[in-house]
């Protein structure tokens, strides 16, 4: 279940495990900013300086969380095969096999491939979320705007099943799954090849300089890249301390 991290892993909630160049660059801009505003986005850190912070990943992992619902053989699967980005071919597999293990009836699964976000150009409506596996940066975003993951956790599929099938099918989908939270270690100073690059919002340079300040917020992030499994690191579903310890997450 746990993976030993190749590389030093940063975690945004623990200053101690900040390399000291990533350390003195939030420094300096915590210094000039304190006092400033109350909230992470807000921060005048430049937008032209967040690449060379991500640059300084380089050689080490960020530590993140992927908000989800997960069947047995899902949680079966992330461990042995990774995170995969969202797309057509992800969404109609997770139907399939959520089919063939007994979890949807046949006449859900044809709904369900006939009516996701990526069935006949409904991407278009729903903003695109294809090539991205979407994370939380800080552990913190669990209790001060738990809100904002209740329904990623209540409900299963994703934003990209639940947003067009709920108006039918919500109450079937909050019976399907547990409440999970993946915790991967990502490489976020490679990016992937272009047009598609790792997004964060709000700049992640500005959540690690909000982190010394004592903002809350940390950071979404949008990886545009498949997540191996040796960089899952743990699954944690209600009854597992880690997860319990925030507790207004859904337990069932």
């Amino acid at each position: 279940m746990v993976a030993v991290p190749q590389q030093p892993l940063v975690d945004i909630d623990d200053v101690s495990t900040w390399p000291a160049s990533i350390k003195s660059w939030a420094d300096r801009y915590a210094r000039e900013l304190r006092g400033s505003t109350e909230c992470v986005g807000d921060l005048a850190v430049p937008l032209e300086e967040e690449d060379g912070f991500l640059a300084l990943f380089a050689g080490c992992r960020l530590r993140a969380i992927h908000c989800t619902r997960l069947l047995a053989h899902e949680r079966a699967a992330i461990l042995a095969q990774g995170l995969r980005s969202a797309d057509a071919t992800l969404v109609n597999d997770r139907i399939l096999a959520a089919h063939a293990a007994g979890a949807l009836t046949s006449a859900e699964r044809e709904e369900f491939i006939a009516g996701h976000v990526f069935a006949d150009g409904r991407n278009a409506r729903f903003g695109n979320r294809e090539h991205q596996v979407c994370f939380i940066a800080s552990r913190a975003k669990l209790d001060c705007d738990w809100r904002g993951v209740e329904r990623l956790l209540s409900t299963w599929g994703g934003e990209v099943v639940y947003f067009p099938l709920s108006p039918k099918h919500g109450p079937r989908l909050k019976t399907l799954g547990v409440p999970s939270l993946v915790v991967a270690q990502l490489d976020i100073a490679a990016q992937p090849c272009a047009p598609l690059r790792h997004r964060f919002t709000p700049p992640l340079s500005r959540a690690f300089v909000g982190a010394l300040l004592s903002l809350q917020g940390g950071a979404d992030v949008f990886y545009r890249a498949l997540v191996p499994p040796q960089d899952i690191l743990a699954i944690l579903q209600p009854g597992d301390a880690e997860y319990d310890r925030h507790r207004c997450l859904p337990q069932q």
